[in-house]
């Protein structure tokens, strides 16, 4: 990143509403030029890789990633290190990863290299189980209210459970951002006794 100090004022600006440039947000193009590594880092970098062997498979525009591939003897001449195999301390399983910090002989400043270990997999985020079968006889929960439908005294028994707090003494305030009928508001008594409030 450039200009991390001017950066931080435009946050603080942008983020001000007495400021003048409130919420006036830049463009990935504008923030880029102005605090973005420049073109001839980004380009340092890009040709660093090539002349160590490396194979750059992938750039971006805002210019603070560059997505590079090679072979094993390439990578440890261009970053200063040896890859070695280690037994995995929980997994039954083996995992690569370098015998020391990465380093580069480049003057141009670069924040981190990563990947170039596997200790941790990759796993999906999302597990999907499948918990009703065809043969199960499974019945949803029911409220306790006509046909199935919630009363107060059921969220006060999944929610706080236990408790004998009923509302007494406490106010109710329905607020609507939009346009509203008079019926809603002369519902609000049966709302309250929905819940089981005693203070409409």
């Amino acid at each position: 990143m450039r200009n991390e100090t001017e950066l931080s004022d435009l946050l603080n600006q942008i983020y001000d509403p007495s400021s003048p440039i409130y919420h006036h947000y830049l463009t990935p193009a504008q923030f880029t030029e102005r605090f973005g590594p420049s073109i001839q880092d980004y380009q340092a970098v890009i040709a660093y890789a090539k002349k160590h062997g490396l194979r750059v498979t992938a750039t971006y525009s805002n210019r603070m990633l560059v997505d590079v591939n090679g072979s094993v003897p390439d990578i440890e001449r261009a970053f200063h290190l040896k890859m070695n195999v280690y037994r995995h301390p929980t997994e039954n399983r083996t995992f690569y990863a370098p015998s020391a910090d990465p380093s580069l002989d480049l003057s141009t400043s670069v924040l981190h290299i990563g990947g170039l270990d596997n200790y941790e997999l990759p796993r999906p985020g999302l597990v999907t189980k499948r918990l009703i079968t065809a043969q199960s006889a499974a019945s949803p929960n029911s409220g306790s209210g006509p046909g199935g439908t919630y009363k107060g005294k059921d969220f006060r028994a999944a929610y706080v459970p236990g408790t004998s707090l009923n509302g007494s003494g406490q106010a109710v305030g329905l607020l609507e951002f939009d346009g509203y009928s008079a019926s809603d508001i002369m519902k609000a008594p049966q709302v309250c006794r929905i819940f089981q409030c005693r203070m409409c």
